[in-house]
């Protein structure tokens, strides 16, 4: 459930709808993260990678998913150039509605950055919008739900945080959300990225210079890779650091997302880090916001405790899908005002 609220969420920022299509580019994008993450021979022997490639079948499988993008992303791109013409035509105003709309227009109008934008470009941001927000989205939002399914006390405290901000509201939006105060949801939210960073090894740096780090010479254009999900646990940094406790972060609230502190960086440091980690949080807290909010949760009939197993990857996604019962919450109405005597 949580990967569809990711995926129709980036369907309608990215091009405006969300498609019929969509399960389609889904899989497809499910399927090169898969041979993403899975062990590739012809990087073993780099000289023969192109005779390689096509022994495995890899460069085949490669060819057939980029075959399934480039057709649905040129649909997309020329359904939303013919929506442009047709209000051109008909004398209406053009009103950039998705980000495929904008990067048309920069086609067409003032371009600030610096190089052409393409239709090849545009298919390389949606695809990089998906790639990168889908699954990492969805997967810290079911990890989330876990470790509050494991934690009664963290479930009672947020529920009762967010009906007593939202009281009597049957729907809450994300504009209110911003007017509101849900701190302990901004605290869950930190201790589940903590344990469960979507990108465990983050994305490989490249060193631009000779250094030492940690007594080892480290030679200029090496790959390294940074293990976050092991620093989140280090106990040098964090006290009982297998444990759910939203409220550490209560205690050193200086502690955050934005790269200054090495100890959590789930999003990366510096000028590379993850881009639309801001977007990411806002459709994360905005889930759980609204699961909380108007469900009660338990676990099915016979099962005891949640099952955490782990399916190992690029990203470190729940080996096997969260099952809960939901009850919905009856909303009680506003307090009535009294009457004057």
């Amino acid at each position: 459930m949580v990967y569809d609220i990711s995926s129709r969420t980036i369907s309608r920022s990215a091009f405006g709808e969300v498609r019929p299509d969509m399960p389609v580019f889904q899989h497809a994008i499910k399927r090169v993260v898969g041979l993403s993450s899975g062990f590739n021979v012809p990087d073993l022997f780099p000289r023969l990678k192109e005779v390689l490639g096509e022994a495995t079948g890899m460069k085949r499988k490669l060819r057939e998913i980029h075959r399934t993008f480039d057709d649905i992303l040129v649909d997309i791109i020329e359904g939303r150039r013919r929506v442009r013409a047709d209000k051109i035509a008909a004398g209406k105003d053009v009103v950039d509605e998705n980000v495929v709309d904008v990067m048309l227009s920069l086609q067409k109008g003032d371009n600030p950055w610096g190089f052409p934008v393409t239709d090849n470009t545009i298919k390389a941001v949606v695809l990089d919008m998906f790639a990168g927000g889908t699954g990492t989205s969805g997967s810290s939002t079911e990890w989330a739900m876990s470790e509050i399914m494991r934690t009664p006390r963290v479930m009672k405290k947020l529920q009762d945080e967010v009906r007593r901000a939202f009281h009597g509201k049957e729907s809450i939006s994300e504009t209110e959300l911003r007017s509101n105060s849900v701190r302990y949801l901004k605290l869950t939210m930190k201790e589940a990225i903590r344990l469960h960073p979507a990108a465990p090894l983050l994305v490989p740096r490249e060193s631009i210079e000779t250094t030492e780090i940690g007594g080892y010479v480290v030679p200029a254009k090496s790959r390294m890779v940074v293990n976050a999900w092991a620093i989140s646990r280090d106990p040098r940094y964090w006290k009982d650091p297998e444990e759910f406790v939203p409220e550490r972060f209560e205690e050193d609230g200086a502690v955050d997302f934005h790269g200054l502190h090495f100890e959590f960086t789930p999003f990366g440091a510096g000028r590379r880090m993850c881009p639309g980690y801001n977007y990411g949080l806002a459709g994360m807290e905005l889930t759980l916001l609204q699961l909380m909010y108007h469900f009660d949760w338990r676990l099915p009939a016979g099962v005891e405790e949640v099952d955490m197993a782990e399916s190992m990857g690029l990203g470190v996604r729940r080996k096997n899908p969260l099952m809960l019962y939901a009850t919905p919450y009856i909303v009680p109405p506003p307090a009535a005002p009294l009457a004057s005597t």
